[in-house]
């Protein structure tokens, strides 16, 4: 396929789609003044007449639909995707629906509510990049269990749960549980949350969401570096710390089940499983 991205971010999205032999072009709209920005994209398509133009915009006034009605025109499947779970939708995504092929999500009540107002909604989990988050340089540490993300206040449904649970562990496990990101411990920059997990025995992941389909992209990088991730968004914070405390009971099972985490997320979660998604709904519209 031929393949835009309309990027704000995701150079990974761009390696896979080399990997699997996509031709593809990238255009980051942050790059752009409005106008410029829908010149170049009308310009771009025009002359490299893509199958598939995936954008990942995340705020309002980016593309316009008379652009998005060109790219169709010349025989584009236009997907506008988020990687984010906000309440409610952002009014941008409904903007959009009448015009792009797919308002793609990662949740599937999301997708399921634009269906139901008559627009292609569909589910399109996150990816991540395997060079960086992966289980072949595994070395343990004195931090056997960590949690990384940030505190934002109350701005999210699960915010102050996250910050409870967050304080149980720490006086639950006093010398092995670590939390790092902004209100929690040391920001981590550059890829760093990658040895963060690679020496780690379990990983915690708390989403900011309950919903069906969500969760962080963290949950794919911590699986990906082989630490046992234990799902704690749904627990209570004593269920939690019986799953943390049954998991330290049996360290090597426990480092069984993470390299296992590990394969299975290698196999299912890279952009390159993604990108054959597109692939699946373009031969599918085609």
């Amino acid at each position: 396929m031929k393949i835009i991205h309309l990027a704000m971010g995701m150079p990974e999205f761009d390696w896979a789609c080399h990997d699997l032999g996509h031709q593809h072009i990238r255009i980051d709209w942050g790059q752009h003044p409005y106008a410029k920005r829908q010149q170049v994209l009308t310009e771009t398509a025009e002359r490299f007449h893509p199958d598939v133009v995936f954008m990942q915009l995340q705020t309002p006034d980016i593309v316009d639909p008379a652009t998005i009605k060109r790219l169709r025109d010349g025989g584009a499947m236009v997907v506008n995707w988020t990687g984010d779970v906000r309440d409610p939708i952002p009014q941008h995504y409904l903007d959009l629906a009448p015009h792009v092929t797919i308002t793609a999500f990662t949740n599937h009540p999301d997708a399921e509510a634009v269906r139901a107002m008559g627009h292609d909604a569909r589910f399109l989990q996150i990816g991540y990049d395997p060079e960086i988050y992966n289980a072949d340089r595994r070395y343990p540490t004195k931090h056997r269990v960590v949690f990384i993300g940030n505190d934002y206040g109350n701005r999210f449904p699960l915010s102050e749960a996250r910050r409870l649970k967050v304080m149980a562990l720490h006086r639950a496990f006093p010398s092995d549980f670590a939390s790092f990101g902004k209100g929690f411990g040391k920001i981590l920059r550059n890829g760093a949350d990658a040895d963060i997990y690679r020496g780690a025995l379990v990983a915690i992941n708390l989403d900011h969401f309950h919903r069906p389909g969500f969760f962080s992209d963290r949950y794919i990088r911590s699986r990906a570096c082989g630490a046992y991730t234990i799902d704690g968004t749904a627990l209570s914070v004593d269920g939690l710390i019986d799953a943390v405390r049954a998991a330290l009971t049996h360290p090597t099972e426990t480092a069984e089940l993470g390299l296992a985490q590990a394969k299975s997320v290698l196999e299912n979660d890279r952009w390159h499983n993604r990108i054959e998604t597109l692939e699946q709904w373009h031969a599918t519209l085609s």
